[in-house]
Formats: structure tokens, sequence, C-alpha cells
């Protein structure tokens, strides 16, 4: 139950990350020096008083995952700018289901169990599944979510990726360990990544005007508050696996941040792209299959 609270406050906090991405003016390169070096350099001084981890496959997870995360944050920030977080949020509920369906296949003695023990949760879990495919593809799409989608494949398959590799990395450390060496293992290769890739290699005034935004004084305080967004979310996000069973049900809770969105974005008087029936259709979808297996 740690793991579902743990979860359910997560997804008001990839809320705010999601709106903030939205309206982050800066670009992705910039936002990913926040969310990889600033993070890290927030970290670093805790690691004193932490006793490092001794397991090596912890390090060659975190690894592993760092170097998927450089990739798939960048692209996330460009879907999400490009298209908005109202539509990239719902087009992230898929990633959950494929996760789902994952963990059925590498635990094949748990699913063969959960089907002959109970199989009319077994086939109502199924039917949820379906269903939220069904509820993603059917409601609200249009020539801009087709787009969406196409550019979003990548990302499907690296958070599915990235969620068995947290969620195993995390069974090797303690509770300490996991907020503290992991967060600022992964944070640093992002942010390393990004500077090696994308920045290092920019000429003349386009790289001097990119640094210059770092420490303009506008991005740095939306940067700032960015990046201790992202320390909330990642504390809790790495607490919720280390707490949890199952590591789809991190994800699909925490896409009830479609609700949230569509609330904020009313609120806000921001225009939604898809119609808020598709994430309240999706959340109970998650809850009824999460009430189902758990």
């Amino acid at each position: 139950m740690l793991g579902i609270f743990l979860s359910i406050l997560l997804s008001f906090v990839q809320t705010a990350s999601a709106m903030l991405t939205q309206q982050f003016k800066a670009g992705p390169d910039v936002l990913a020096i926040y969310r990889g070096l600033g993070l890290a350099i927030i970290i670093m001084p805790f690691l004193i008083f932490i006793p490092h981890p001794t397991s090596l496959m912890f390090y060659a997870l975190a690894l592993c995952n760092g170097i998927i995360a450089s990739a798939s944050f960048r692209k996330t920030s460009r879907v999400i700018n490009k298209y908005g977080a109202d539509i990239t949020s719902k087009l992230l509920t898929i990633p959950p289901v494929l996760i789902a369906i994952a963990w059925w296949i590498i635990t094949p003695s748990k699913f063969l169990e959960f089907t002959s023990n109970t199989p009319y949760k077994a086939a109502g879990a199924a039917l949820c599944l379906i269903g939220m495919i069904f509820t993603i593809f059917a409601l609200g799409y249009n020539k801009k979510t087709h787009k969406a989608v196409l550019k979003s494949i990548p990302i499907f398959i690296f958070y599915t990726l990235q969620a068995f590799l947290t969620f195993f990395a995390l069974k090797h450390v303690t509770y300490l360990q996991a907020i503290s060496y992991y967060t600022c293992i992964q944070a640093l290769l992002i942010g390393t990544i990004n500077y090696l890739m994308h920045i290092r290699h920019l000429k003349g005034h386009v790289k001097e005007d990119l640094l210059l935004n770092v420490f303009d004084k506008k991005i740095m305080k939306s940067g700032i508050t960015f990046t201790l967004i992202v320390l909330l979310s990642k504390i809790l996000m790495n607490s919720a696996f280390k707490a949890i069973s199952n590591p789809s049900y991190v994800n699909l809770i925490v896409n009830t941040q479609i609700i949230w969105i569509v609330l904020l974005e009313k609120k806000l008087k921001i225009k939604s792209k898809i119609p808020p029936k598709k994430g309240i259709i999706l959340a109970i979808f998650a809850i009824i299959f999460i009430v189902l297996t758990f």
C-alpha cells in the first residue's frame, strides 16, 4: 500500500513537471542541463552521509538506465514542446500497458498462477488492457495525434525499458541509496551525455547563447523550480518502485495525471487537444486493473 500511496503523490508531481516543461521557453538542451547536472549538484553533498552501494548489478543497471533516460528525456521534451503536455500525457498511457504485458511475459509463473487461481480476475485484467489500448487510439484521434504517436514510438520503448531497469536496480540497494545514488547517477549521465552529444559540438554564438540562457534570471528561476520538482519526482518514483511488487502499478497510477492536467488546463484556460473523458476512462481502467491484479 505504501507503493500505491507514493505513486498517487507522484502523479501530482509529474503533472507539475509536465505543465512546467510545456511552459519552459529555453528549449530541451537547457532543460536537460538543469534536469541532469543541476539535479546531480543538489544531491552530491548528501552522498557523503550515505553508504555507497556495493552491488555491481546495481551500477550496471543504473548505467544502462541513465543512457536510455538521457535519450528519452530529450525526446519527451521535444514532443511536449511541439504537441503539448495534454496530448503527450495521453500518449504516455501506452508504456504502462506495455509494462503490464511485459511483466506477465517475464514472470510466466506468476501469470500462470494468477490465471489458474483467479481466471475471472485474469480475464477482467486482460479486458482492462484491451480497453486502454482501444481508448488510447479511438478517442480524440486526429492528424495531430497521429503525428504525435509516430514521434512518440521511441519514447514508448524507452519508458518501458526504464521501468524495468529501475525496478530491478533498486532491489539491490536500500531506500536511501535508491533516492540518492540512483538519482544522482542517472542525473549525471543525462547531463553529461546531453552536453557531449548536443552542446559541445555547437559553434560560435549558438553555443554562447545557449550557455548564457542557462544563467538568465528568468530561465534560472524556472530551471531551479523544475529541478526541485524533478528531485521530488525521483524521490517518490524510486521509493514507489522500491516498495511495490509490480512495476506496472507505478506507471498506471502515475497516468492519472491525465485528469490533473485536464483540470489544470481548465483552470488556466489552456485548450485541451483531446476530450477529457479519455483521461477519465483510462484512469478507471488502470484502477480496475490494479484492483484485480493486486
